[in-house]
């Protein structure tokens, strides 16, 4: 004859791979929840940067003619194609020198470029550069650049 513990029931032992896989199965579910958390916790990385004038929009050349002034939109976009807030933008050259930060769309317009020519010059290039810090959850901020130009041309 079988002796019992105190509390043992008849199949308590059969019972307890089946708890315990219930068990794993929580706390793989739990930890899968904390993976997908921590990587939408990491900012992005800064994938791109364009520019155009007026209403053309992305993807067009930027280019204008000299001698009235032209706006000029920027817009940064990060490593998935999405629109990349706060990214730091400057245009510079030809006599400009202008800067600002992208919002929410990603977008930063410069509502006035005028851009001045040497007198010996029939083009020129506005260099447009995008400047944006991203940080990983757990790890130190990195600095990173993105270049695009707008050529002038008189």
């Amino acid at each position: 004859m079988r002796r019992r513990f105190a509390g043992q029931q008849r199949g308590a032992l059969e019972g307890m791979g089946l708890e315990i896989i219930v068990s794993l199965v929580i706390v793989g579910g739990f930890a899968a929840g904390i993976y997908t958390y921590l990587s939408y916790a990491q900012s992005a990385n800064l994938g791109g940067v364009d520019a155009y004038v007026g209403n053309t929009g992305a993807n067009n050349p930027c280019f204008f003619y000299l001698g009235t002034s032209h706006a000029v939109t920027v817009l940064a976009l990060d490593q998935k194609g999405h629109y990349l807030s706060g990214v730091a933008v400057l245009l510079s050259g030809l006599g400009v020198s202008l800067s600002g930060l992208t919002a929410s769309n990603g977008t930063y317009r410069f509502a006035s470029v005028a851009p001045v020519l040497p007198p010996d010059a029939d083009s020129g290039t506005l260099n447009v550069l995008a400047q944006y810090t991203a940080t990983s959850f757990g790890g130190s901020p990195s600095a990173e650049q993105a270049t695009t130009t707008c050529t002038v041309i008189k």
